[in-house]
């Protein structure tokens, strides 16, 4: 986490193209930075700054205030936003909500879901602010990774998600078990389209009557170019 003001690699309206509200008109905002290096990353660019934002004085900015205000439904994604100051992530999250945004949905890699969700716990509980989580496969052997997601994940509900990208046949038995694991929330699955297609998860998932699978296709990979900005 950084005490800096809010980095902010982009802004924009499009349509969700993953999650619970996959295909809902939506405001993103995404910040700059991670701190995992995901080799499937559709976002390459997330690293650059557009916009430094103090949020103690958005009502002086013109530009973000068209972008911002009476915007129902933001995203705030990345990167990963859990890299940014919590204290002024936070207070943006309060200016959205008192600002026309009826929900924020907060797209985050897991590795430290438990922490935002101890931040923003009362809006979590009243369905204002809900999460899509990574969980990743390819850091399974990771301790520090599995402990603490786990800890987050625990606390998903039915307004949330776990998003799983799968390579194989073998990853969609790990998103099962993942499933069998966190009952109280939705885990959803993605092919890594470079090694698995879509079908092949349909077909695999109906074969075995996975019935805790939630089988999605990434939107915005088949509306647009992979890394296309702004999309």
């Amino acid at each position: 986490m950084n005490d800096k003001n809010l980095e902010i690699c982009e802004i924009f309206s499009s349509i969700s193209g993953e999650g619970l509200r996959s295909g809902t008109l939506a405001t993103f905002i995404r910040f700059s930075g991670c701190n995992m290096r995901c080799s499937y990353c559709d976002t390459k660019y997330h690293n650059e700054v557009s916009y430094y934002l103090d949020i103690d004085y958005i009502n002086l900015n013109d530009n973000l205030l068209k972008k911002l205000k009476n915007r129902k439904f933001v995203i705030i994604t990345g990167g990963e936003p859990h890299c940014q100051n919590h204290t002024k992530l936070k207070k943006l999250i309060d200016w959205l909500l008192k600002n026309g945004t009826e929900i924020i949905e907060i797209e985050t890699n897991g590795k430290y879901l438990d922490i935002f969700i101890k931040l923003l716990s009362k809006y979590h509980q009243e369905q204002k602010v809900c999460f899509s989580a990574d969980f990743k496969i390819e850091y399974l052997k990771d301790y520090e990774y599995i402990v603490s997601s786990h800890l987050g994940y625990e606390k998903l509900n039915k307004n949330d998600c776990i998003k799983v990208i799968v390579k194989s046949i073998e990853n969609i038995e790990a998103a099962r078990k993942i499933a069998n694991r966190f009952r109280n929330t939705n885990v959803m699955v993605s092919p890594c389209y470079d090694m698995l297609s879509p079908t092949e998860i349909a077909e695999y998932i109906i074969k075995n009557n996975y019935q805790n699978l939630r089988m999605q296709v990434q939107l915005h990979k088949i509306l647009w170019e992979v890394n296309a900005r702004e999309k």
